[in-house]
């Protein structure tokens, strides 16, 4: 299970290199459909929709997505900020209250209206910012997957303490904080390249930057922890079948649906201030 759990990762890793730095912006808008719209498909499984109005769901979602980004294109800052900053809410707020109170609604519309705001402000975040810089996204995402990575061998290692039972058995606090001091490590890292190569995020911008990456942790958390708890209602183990090794897409980017539209909200807010 362990090789071809790192199998698939590795090929997943090649891929998301191969279109972050060489798909034009044609096909990155395509890639983003078609990632967003598998999300969507795995959402209207565990949502229980079946059919046509499964179907329906795994198109409109993506559709809405690349819409909203074109939408928004013209439009100034403080405009382009709502989506994000709906998801920091969502992400900040309501998803941990939902984790808190073990909320098990099945109701159709609401799940609909939450699987859209997972997906549809993930997906504007990975069109937002690798329009600003792919390196930018690649920080971004890189900080998602070192704590996801660390956090697994951590609480391999070291788990003992369970971090949110009742939704995720797996998951321990050992996991967790083994996630965030890989994330401080990879964020020094980052930081000194920057500097190396004359970045202004230097003194009191980079230690925002710091912070800024350790407070994508938990949000992180909160998405894999939400997604779990999606699962556990809907009496499955994976969101799906198309990674040999991790599940479905969903499985992989639980953590990304959060941190990554928190980031864009954080990253486009600091850009717009004079």
């Amino acid at each position: 299970m362990f090789r071809k759990r790192l199998a698939t990762a590795a090929v997943l890793l090649v891929l998301s290199f191969a279109a972050l730095f060489y798909f034009p912006q044609v096909s990155w808008l395509a890639f983003v459909f078609f990632l967003v719209g598998l999300g969507a498909w795995e959402w209207a499984g565990l949502a229980a929709y079946s059919g046509p109005v499964r179907v329906a769901y795994g198109l409109a979602i993506p559709a809405i997505c690349l819409a909203a980004a074109q939408g928004l294109a013209p439009l100034p800052v403080s405009l382009k900020l709502l989506p994000f900053a709906l998801a920091l809410l969502f992400w900040a707020l309501i998803a941990p209250t939902w984790l808190g109170l073990k909320w098990q609604t099945r109701q159709p519309l609401i799940l609909a209206l939450t699987g859209l705001l997972l997906l549809v402000p993930f997906g504007l975040s990975l069109i937002a910012l690798r329009a600003i810089s792919p390196v930018l996204l690649l920080q971004v995402l890189g900080v998602v997957w070192v704590a996801d990575t660390a956090a697994y061998f951590a609480g391999r290692r070291l788990g003992r303490r369970k971090l949110a039972p009742s939704i995720s058995p797996g998951k321990t606090w050992e996991g967790a904080i083994g996630g965030l001091i890989a994330v401080a490590l990879y964020a020094v890292i980052w930081l000194a390249s920057e500097y190396f190569v004359g970045s202004p995020m230097r003194g009191p911008a980079g230690l925002v930057e710091l912070i800024a990456m350790l407070l994508l942790v938990p949000a992180s958390i909160v998405g894999d922890l939400f997604e779990s708890w999606m699962k556990r209602l809907a009496a499955v183990k994976d969101s799906g079948v198309l990674l040999p090794g991790h599940g479905g897409l969903l499985d992989r980017i639980d953590g990304l649906t959060a941190a990554v539209p928190v980031a864009a909200f954080a990253i486009l807010y600091l850009r717009a201030l004079p």
